[in-house]
């Protein structure tokens, strides 16, 4: 019957339309440009360096040394706030695109919608940046599409991290976990167990399991 509650369908919800996913991603978007403080207002790495120095003479609190450390542990004081912010990235999240993959396989697989409609929801709810959302989302289903053809490959984790193996980690709760940066999925992301993941279990945010 179409009005039958146990469908799978219904039971996880219907998708949108494409309009309604991409004006929610203009907007997003919009926000997200107004927000980014432009090259001029950024702060250069030497003076962010030189800053908590200062900080750190004026106060002598380790809070300001522990900076200091994670400014260079992190290569943002050799490649600069952007190159380095980039390269942190992937250290904490690993291959942030993974995620969004394994939601849109979650939305073919679990829901059964289309690969277009599962990724236009992806790029819409978690942002996906990119020039438009036509070209985000086509580069982003083509991406899933070779994906699924090369056989869900895990992505290659040169660095185990600090405790020196992987977890693959849920989100606590029933719902994908929006990080910013990364999503985790409720079908699970492969990590490096690493402080930052850690902490994110201790708080309770997410469940993990590891990886032999």
């Amino acid at each position: 019957m179409a009005d039958n509650d146990n469908s799978t369908k219904q039971k996880f919800g219907t998708p949108k339309s494409k309009d309604a996913y991409r004006q929610a991603w203009d907007a997003a978007m919009a926000d997200r440009k107004a927000e980014r403080p432009i090259a001029s207002e950024m702060m250069k790495s030497p003076e962010l360096v030189r800053a908590l120095e200062h900080m750190l003479d004026c106060t002598g609190d380790p809070v300001f040394s522990d900076a200091l450390a994670a400014v260079v542990a992190y290569g943002f004081g050799q490649l600069g706030l952007k190159r380095g912010g980039n390269r942190a990235e992937t250290e904490v999240f690993g291959d942030i695109m993974q995620g969004y993959l394994v939601q849109i396989r979650f939305n073919v697989e679990r829901r059964g919608w289309t690969v277009p409609v599962a990724t236009q929801e992806v790029v819409s709810t978690f942002k996906v940046s990119g020039q438009s959302f036509e070209t985000t989302t086509h580069e982003l289903a083509r991406k899933y599409r070779a994906w699924v053809h090369a056989g869900y490959p895990e992505p290659a984790i040169e660095n185990a991290g600090d405790l020196g193996y992987t977890w693959i980690v849920f989100p606590a709760g029933d719902k994908p976990l929006d990080l910013g940066p990364v999503v985790v999925p409720l079908e699970g992301l492969p990590v490096k167990a690493t402080n930052f993941w850690r902490r994110l279990l201790r708080d309770g945010d997410i469940k993990v399991r590891r990886v032999p």
